[in-house]
């Protein structure tokens, strides 16, 4: 466990700090990728998301169609309230991993998410719906159309 932190650290010291050492195709995956999605994903868990976004880019020029990528990079972008460019990257995700149903209905909820916080509950409910119908018990689609009405009872739509 530890060896393996230790690695991933590394592995992100090596690819943040020296970016002529990345050769990685555009959907890489494997150790490296996953010890950068993992770096990126504590700096996230931390709400270190300059931190975050710096390995994320980075990584995402060598890996631009990788769609953990693009996922982590609109989780931070929502959680620094840019939200357009969020669902961009969510949009992005998903098109790079449409056969798999529960990471479309994960990419669809994240969207609602971003719409939910930028005031707009009707949109935010549509993508929740989405999401729904891909994966028809997906938990966190539930919960966000819940809330999003819960709190559209207490404040005007946009």
């Amino acid at each position: 466990m530890r060896s393996r932190m230790i690695y991933c650290l590394l592995a992100a010291i090596i690819i943040c700090g020296i970016p002529g050492l990345v050769q990685a195709r555009s959907t890489e995956t494997g150790p490296k990728a996953n010890c950068i999605t993992a770096t990126a994903q504590r700096h996230i868990d931390a709400r270190h998301f300059d931190a975050a976004a710096k390995v994320v880019r980075h990584a995402l020029t060598a890996a631009p169609s990788n769609p953990d990528l693009r996922m982590q990079m609109g989780v931070i972008q929502r959680s620094t309230g840019q939200y357009a460019e969020a669902r961009k990257q969510f949009r992005f995700a998903m098109t790079n991993r449409d056969k798999d149903r529960h990471w479309v209905a994960k990419c669809y909820a994240e969207i609602g998410k971003c719409w939910e916080l930028d005031g707009d509950s009707r949109e935010a409910i549509l993508q929740y719906q989405l999401a729904l119908a891909t994966v028809p018990d997906f938990h966190d689609a539930e919960v966000g159309i819940k809330r999003t009405v819960a709190m559209s009872q207490r404040t005007p739509n946009k």
